[in-house]
């Protein structure tokens, strides 16, 4: 691919929410603007890391167009691999795909989005811009551009996320499942951003633009895929030494519910009202252990194998009022009884 000979399109959004779904107008006409250039003979300009480039890259790629990745990259050396990685990713054609690298900063991730978001559109013929903040810093980079490059037939309203609310009746949850004697260990499921684990970018991105009015990863989706798969996948984020697990409460459903809070830094609940509960007893015995909370020195008296159950207790966070337990890796629910485990939906 000559970037002298080909002609560019760049479909432009600025940042949105971490959880889109199918059915919101930036995903949509995202989409349909990619089609579009493609029809065109365009070859479109994506790039990686945000949803909104990767959604470009998808589509692309799923409607059959010729692309360039934008790469932004600190290490020219590791630019193969970056692109075998991509290109396993989003399972694109090598025939219609290339890599332009971009050398980019490993603490100025701000300034690594102006650089890519600067090379795209000084190389794009025509520009697609979609949903764009008011004030955005996009806005100056257009202005490079004359007013036949752009086409603004797929241009929407920027529309800040709303927070999802849950109405739960705290009264109901506690007849139903009663504090007195509630023995069972509970994973609360959440929102997801991007790709299951172990999963790809390419289902993920299939599953967005398919998935209506709910994100494809929701908390309720992500306990159906427990149900469908029965294992819950651990994960290693916020875990210390980076360890892979699985995190539980022994909190009866009521007294969990009210510990529910919006993280803004994450863009979405700690948890949610979907979950799965396993006998405490029996969860014990196959690993499961309650949390260490602590301070640093508490943390470096602990064994290797015991620092998989750490958990800071401090800058005024009250973790221990989760009442956590952890289990190392993935939680198999095919070894269990089924008399043993039993999902809640109460969202």
């Amino acid at each position: 691919m000559s970037i002298n000979t080909e002609h560019f399109a760049a479909i432009i959004n600025s940042r949105q929410s971490k959880f889109p779904c199918g059915n919101d107008l930036w995903v949509k006409n995202t989409v349909a603007a990619v089609q579009d250039a493609v029809k065109n003979r365009y070859t479109i300009l994506s790039s990686i890391g945000m949803n909104t480039y990767e959604l470009v890259m998808w589509s692309a790629n799923y409607f059959g167009g010729r692309q360039l990745v934008i790469y932004p990259i600190s290490s020219l050396e590791s630019a193969y691999s970056a692109a075998d990685k991509t290109i396993a990713e989003f399972e694109l054609d090598i025939d219609r795909t290339d890599f332009k690298f971009i050398l980019a900063s490993n603490k100025n991730t701000r300034a690594n989005w102006h650089k890519r978001d600067e090379t795209i559109i000084s190389l794009a013929d025509r520009i697609y811009p979609i949903s764009i903040r008011k004030n955005s810093t996009l806005l100056p980079l257009f202005s490079m551009k004359t007013e036949s490059d752009f086409v603004k037939k797929f241009k929407t309203l920027y529309k800040k996320r709303k927070i999802p609310k849950y109405d739960i009746d705290f009264n109901a949850v506690e007849r139903q499942y009663p504090p007195s004697g509630w023995k069972y260990l509970t994973h609360w499921t959440h929102s997801h951003s991007g790709k299951w684990v172990g999963g790809k970018k390419a289902r993920y991105y299939e599953m967005l633009v398919s998935s209506g009015d709910e994100n494809p990863h929701s908390a309720r989706r992500t306990l159906e895929r427990i149900e469908q798969t029965e294992r819950i996948s651990a994960s290693s984020t916020m875990i210390r030494g980076d360890i892979p697990v699985v995190s539980f409460t022994e909190l009866p459903p009521a007294e969990a519910l009210k510990l529910m809070r919006w993280r803004t830094g994450l863009g979405r609940y700690n948890f949610e009202p979907f979950g799965v509960a396993v006998d405490k007893h029996l969860a014990g015995s196959i690993g499961a252990k309650p949390v260490i909370y602590g301070n640093d020195e508490v943390y470096k008296k602990l064994s290797k194998s015991e620092r998989a159950f750490y958990q800071p207790n401090g800058n005024g966070k009250k973790w221990h009022e989760e009442c956590e337990w952890r289990y190392i890796g993935d939680f198999n629910l095919k070894k269990l009884s089924r008399d043993k485990y039993f999902f809640i939906k109460l969202g």
